[in-house]
């Protein structure tokens, strides 16, 4: 459209240079007044167009570029290609338990080389029968699978002793269990630990 109308303008000054009049007065031909102001609405189109042409170049030019580009990542990035992977189900474990030794201290002390007893409180409880049965570890770290697996079964007891010799100063003491219920499902390990002080026999008095 800015094309046509230039072209509209420069028709009309060309029509209009043979009918100038040259006073300025107005007798139904141009003016030198109008003429210029024809020349200068010519040029300012003439201008616009340019802008414009200067404008779809750089579009042009930018499209050309990002274009590039995209054949560029095209090539270079490797296609990702999803692998699907299955779930992981945690296994259901109708029997589980607990142990709490000396009803949750953090440590206890005795005599070095003397006897101590350690208290130790066992829950349990199955969905799918009633607990009949446990087996227990005293240790100096967590019981593993086949510490557990050389202790015989024995009636479930929700509370047992254990007799520990205190050595010199500070001793972990670890209770591991595993309990079963009347279908057979064994539960998984469970444990408890605490801290054991041994302390040195007091003086005796000469006789």
């Amino acid at each position: 459209m800015v094309g046509t109308a230039s072209a509209v303008a420069l028709i009309l000054l060309i029509a209009a240079c043979g009918q100038v009049n040259l006073s300025g007065e107005s007798n139904g031909s141009i003016t030198i007044r109008q003429l210029h102001a024809l020349q200068t609405e010519v040029a300012e189109q003439r201008q616009v167009q340019e802008a414009q042409a200067t404008t779809i170049a750089e579009q042009a030019s930018q499209a050309t570029r990002l274009s590039e580009f995209v054949s560029y990542l095209a090539t270079v990035v490797p296609r990702v290609n999803p692998t699907l992977v299955a779930p992981s189900l945690t296994p259901f474990v109708p029997v589980s338990g607990a142990v709490i030794l000396e009803a949750g201290r953090c440590c206890v002390g005795g005599i070095v080389g003397q006897p101590l007893t350690l208290h130790a409180e066992l829950l349990a409880h199955s969905q799918a029968g009633e607990v009949i049965e446990m087996r227990t570890y005293l240790g100096p770290a967590t019981a593993t699978i086949r510490d557990l697996a050389n202790q015989p079964w024995e009636p479930f007891r929700p509370q047992v002793t254990f007799e520990i010799v205190p050595g010199i100063n500070w001793v972990g003491t670890y209770v591991s269990a595993q309990f079963r219920d009347s279908q057979g499902a064994v539960s998984e390990i469970t444990w408890d630990d605490i801290s054991v002080e041994g302390m040195p026999p007091p003086p005796t008095s000469p006789p």
